[in-house]
């Protein structure tokens, strides 16, 4: 895996920083003075400026038919992280306005559920998604960890794949 400043990685996680919080901007009152546009920036810079809990690294390989996506997760935070959930997506860039993003797969069988996760501990994992032809397609994807426990479901770190 190539390295990618921090900038750019910023760049290409807003779409999914986007898809993410959608819905909850969305749900906001119809009697509100904040234009959807507004509360998703707000929403947007907040998510942007919050310390990363962990780091992700993950690297794509083909083999046959399947696409292998390996990697690790590590907590760079002081405080043990309980009932995360490591998952992804893929996505395809249709070059069109309006609705320029489809998700193609959520990787819902492959997921990775950790039960807590320590102070500069490092979670492995590997997600083989069968047939799917990530280059071929010209795909891109994101992975990401998730806190399942709560309403809320917060995302607290992705990575985006090539």
């Amino acid at each position: 895996m190539k390295p990618i400043h921090q900038k750019a990685i910023k760049r290409k996680l807003s779409f999914l920083l986007i898809c993410l919080i959608f819905f909850s901007v969305f749900q906001v009152s119809i009697f509100s003075t904040t234009s959807p546009e507004e509360t998703l920036r707000e929403k947007l810079e907040t998510e942007l400026s919050k310390d990363a809990k962990v780091v992700i690294t993950v690297k794509r390989i083909t083999e046959g038919t399947n696409c292998i996506l390996q990697g690790s997760v590590t907590n760079v935070s002081s405080t043990p992280l309980q009932n995360l959930t490591i998952n992804g997506m893929a996505f395809k860039d249709r070059q069109e306005s309006g609705f320029r993003y489809s998700v193609v797969d959520i990787f819902e069988e492959q997921k990775v559920t950790v039960a807590i996760l320590n102070p500069k501990e490092v979670q492995k994992f590997e997600m083989v998604i069968p047939g799917i032809n990530w280059d071929g397609l010209n795909l891109h994807g994101v992975i990401f960890v998730q806190v399942e426990q709560g309403a809320t479901k917060e995302i607290l770190q992705a990575a985006y794949v090539d």
